[in-house]
């Protein structure tokens, strides 16, 4: 049994010891997160991906039957989203790293808690808003951990892409607000069409770009469709449906988030390091990354006139645009970033696999601990 070896952001190496790389569990059909995190752990830890192709009762006990050699070889098995914990809880014996997918709902709540009562159970949250309600509702807090998903800078760039943007209908002299959330009934989508649509009587510039990804596409698509003005919300999957979120921030002057509700905090990470400045309602999760005239202008009140107002004081003012999307991107650089998401993940892993091998397999955290 050897160690697994890897670069840390700082450039030192740290030796993890693992019977085995971690197994990653997963729906075939995932969130944008959680596709990139599984991307993110695979990569830099060599872990295994199984994929889950049907969520039907029958299907998931068929998967954990075909797994338990599998997870009884494995030192860590992670699993995103409640198909995976159920296949994971089925068929293995030992300890599962579990990571929420979206907002639990409190039935999927009390089912961790039963899942913990006879599993050894580690849930890593991407937000302190999620694991405060997981551990409200009952979640043990010694296993219920934060990891920010982290961000690989190299993939979103800071200079404007012109030929993007004419792809997508914008002219040079059009300013681009992209909405850079999936759309789903707390996205706050409409919010930001409205809006939008009100900037663009008073200043005809102002267009909307939107992704094209998440389960209310249709219904915004629909919307859109029959009440605004041609060109004035552009759905980037229209035009190239295999298209990623990280492109997009190229093609905008700013960022516009107004959700309701829980979203990705890697998207919003996305958006703090794309250097474009940033407008967006209040909500808890959004309020731990963010901070009011430090790095994004935050609407207290959300309304469709509020927003549109708040996005015209910004535009207006360059140099508190400048300042609030260089704090924004220093402070994701500082905090989010890919290496401080897998040591955080480590450590977790770390604890599982000593549970399994404390006598004989030791953990080092860092070299120097030695």
């Amino acid at each position: 049994m050897g160690p697994i070896l890897r670069m840390t952001h700082t450039g030192s190496i740290a030796t993890l010891w693992l019977s085995m790389p971690p197994l990653l569990i997963k729906s075939a059909i995932c969130d944008p997160e959680t596709e990139r995190v599984v991307a993110m752990l695979a990569a830099r830890l060599g872990a295994g991906v199984y994929e889950i192709r049907h969520d039907h009762p029958a299907t998931l006990i068929a998967d954990a039957l075909r797994l338990r050699h599998t997870f009884d070889q494995r030192s860590v098995v992670h699993a995103f989203g409640m198909p995976a914990l159920a296949i994971a809880s089925l068929g293995r014996r030992g300890g599962i790293v579990f990571s929420p997918v979206r907002d639990p709902s409190n039935q999927q709540i009390g089912w961790l808690r039963a899942v913990s009562a006879y599993r050894p159970l580690e849930v890593l949250c991407s937000s302190d808003t999620v694991r405060r309600r997981l551990v409200t509702r009952g979640m043990p807090a010694d296993r219920c951990h934060i990891a920010r998903p982290g961000v690989k800078f190299s993939a979103i760039s800071k200079k404007r892409d012109t030929d993007l943007r004419r792809r997508f209908g914008f002219s040079d002299t059009d300013t681009v607000l992209l909405v850079p959330l999936e759309i789903t009934h707390n996205s706050g989508h409409g919010l930001a069409m409205w809006a939008t649509s009100i900037l663009h009587i008073v200043q005809p510039h102002y267009r909307l770009l939107v992704w094209g990804r998440g389960p209310a596409l249709e219904t915004l698509a629909h919307v859109r469709n029959v009440i605004l003005k041609p060109g004035m919300m552009t759905i980037a999957t229209d035009i190239d449906p295999a298209i990623e979120i990280e492109p997009l921030f190229s093609a905008a002057d700013g960022i516009l988030m107004t959700p309701s509700g829980n979203v990705s905090p890697m998207l919003i990470a996305m958006a703090m390091a794309s250097g474009r400045p940033i407008v967006a309602t209040i909500t808890q999760q959004l309020c731990e990354l963010i901070e009011d005239r430090h790095t994004a202008l935050l609407v207290k009140n959300p309304t469709q006139r509020g927003i549109a107002q708040r996005i015209m004081d910004l535009f207006a003012d360059t140099q508190l645009a400048q300042q609030l999307q260089d704090r924004a991107g220093a402070e994701a650089y500082d905090y989010l970033t890919a290496g401080k998401f897998i040591d955080a993940c480590e450590k977790i892993y770390a604890k599982v696999d000593g549970a399994r091998h404390s006598a004989d397999s030791p953990i080092l955290a860092n070299p120097s601990d030695a």
